[in-house]
């Protein structure tokens, strides 16, 4: 197995790009065009085993020289800004080791590697059982390919003693090894950026921690996720739909550096004591290899693509109340194909909400309150819809119940939410529930009023004329 990173599914987008993929959304949607994508992975070297790239595979492979005054190492952070594409769209990071004295070596330590041609990776992602790794590689070609995928690539030189930097730079080696190199991924917790800030924390001698654990950051992972993922409001609703309440917590800046561009802001915040008793910054240089750096604090996402599909949502579930006076078979019909497909959707969606409950390890997937909202009687709601819209006289009952059924469970929702009995946000779903369950139920509810009206009304006998007189 040859060992890469692949940049189209980098590190961030690992949880997404999985729970889209169970959705059947793995080909993103794209706010613009991105760059092309190169046909193949971008090179990297094994540290142990041979390879046979064109590249030199001692240099990257070998111990590190040792620090002294005339040979020093110089470690950088590289931050690969956001791209325009799913898998892009929380950027990467990686860190950079190189000599002074020895322009051979000059590598890349990535986090974000795992076996891409697997095809079961999704599900042993959403399992906890695929491994992710730590790759190196030759600097200028993974810089090369990340190019091409990313927005921009920035590089921060640390402002590391010889000491330090060669501790860190073994480190990464010994962590590089192939008996040691893999790891439990977690999206927000254990990623290609939490693992290079633990690493540059204990070179700095824990500042960095210190600096940010108990500062609030003013935000949580689900708004976080919202902001990065605003180009796709379409594919991030039913994506984060799969996490609960975890995610709406509020988070220190610390925690935020699960998101590379947070990493690369605090590295340029922190200052580090000096030898002379004052601080210096821990940032010494900074360049922006390729393309304009992307700011670490997104804007919030404008809320108008939720509210037109609500507003869609209403407007169809109506139309069968306004068509019933004009052509009551077809706006029956009209009404049970709706529902037949609101509940297949829905139905589906709850069974990943449960899939996703009881297959992966990770909480954030645990005990979840959308399936208030979406829970497997939707499936019911399809089956009776169609045989509504057949014109089966028995389903209305049964149909008009469920629909009442789903309104408690779209009420309890409310209610959570409102009153905060929980961090997770349901009301975005809730609403969406709401103006399709709410229409539907009120119009099969007058609908049947209406025809027990007409049962119960006589019948208007025809008047009869006297007979004629007969004659004389």
């Amino acid at each position: 197995m040859k060992c890469w990173s692949w940049s189209r599914e980098s590190c961030r987008g690992r949880l997404l790009a999985a729970a889209c993929c169970l959705l059947g959304a793995a080909s993103s949607a794209r706010a613009q065009a991105p760059p092309a994508a190169p046909a193949g992975p971008p090179p990297a070297v094994e540290v142990v085993a041979p390879v046979t790239a064109p590249v030199d595979a001692a240099a990257a492979s070998r111990t590190p020289p040792a620090a002294s005054p005339r040979s020093r190492l110089v470690v950088s952070l590289l931050t690969m800004s956001p791209g325009g594409t799913l898998f892009t769209a929380y950027g990467h990071t990686a860190i950079r080791i190189r000599s002074l004295e020895d322009p051979r070596y000059d590598v890349a330590y990535d986090y974000g590697s795992y076996d891409a041609s697997d095809p079961s990776a999704p599900l042993k992602f959403v399992k906890g059982e695929l491994p992710y790794w730590l790759s190196v590689g030759p600097t200028a070609e993974v810089v090369d390919w990340y190019s091409r995928v990313f927005g921009a690539i920035t590089e921060q030189t640390l402002a590391l003693e010889p000491l330090q930097a060669e501790l860190l730079a073994r480190s990464l080696l010994h962590n590089s090894r192939p008996e040691l190199r893999e790891y439990a991924y977690h999206h927000f917790r254990d990623n290609c950026a939490t693992r290079p800030r633990d690493l540059l924390d204990r070179a700095f001698g824990g500042a960095l921690r210190a600096a940010t654990v108990d500062a609030p950051s003013g935000a949580t992972f689900r708004q976080l996720i919202d902001r990065s993922m605003a180009f796709a409001p379409y594919l991030r609703w039913p994506t984060y739909g799969l996490l609960n309440g975890l995610i709406d917590l509020p988070i220190s800046r610390w925690e935020q550096m699960f998101l590379p561009a947070f990493l690369r802001e605090e590295l340029d915040l922190l200052r580090i004591p000096a030898a002379d008793g004052t601080t210096r910054p821990a940032v010494s240089a900074r360049q922006v290899l390729f393309g304009p750096e992307a700011p670490a604090r997104l804007p919030d996402p404008s809320p108008l693509p939720g509210v037109l599909v609500i507003l869609l949502l209403l407007v169809v579930s109506t139309l069968p109340a306004l068509l019933v006076g004009r052509s009551p078979r077809g706006a029956r019909r009209l009404q049970g194909v709706w529902l037949a497909c609101w509940g297949t959707l829905g139905g589906l969606y709850s069974l990943l909400i449960l899939i996703a409950w009881s297959l992966s390890p990770y909480p954030e997937t645990r005990s979840n309150g959308n399936l208030l909202v979406f829970h497997p009687l939707l499936f019911g709601l399809a089956f009776l819809g169609v045989a509504h819209a057949l014109g089966k006289a028995w389903a209305r009952r049964p149909l008009e119940g469920l629909l009442l059924l789903s309104l408690g469970g779209l009420l309890a929702a409310a209610t959570i939410d409102l009153a905060e009995l929980s961090p997770q946000q349901l009301l975005g779903f809730v609403l969406a529930g709401a103006a399709v369950v709410l229409p539907s139920y009120l119009s099969l509810r007058a609908s049947r009023k209406r025809d027990l009206r007409s049962d119960r009304t006589p019948a208007s006998r025809p008047e009869t004329l006297p007979a004629p007189a007969p004659p004389p």
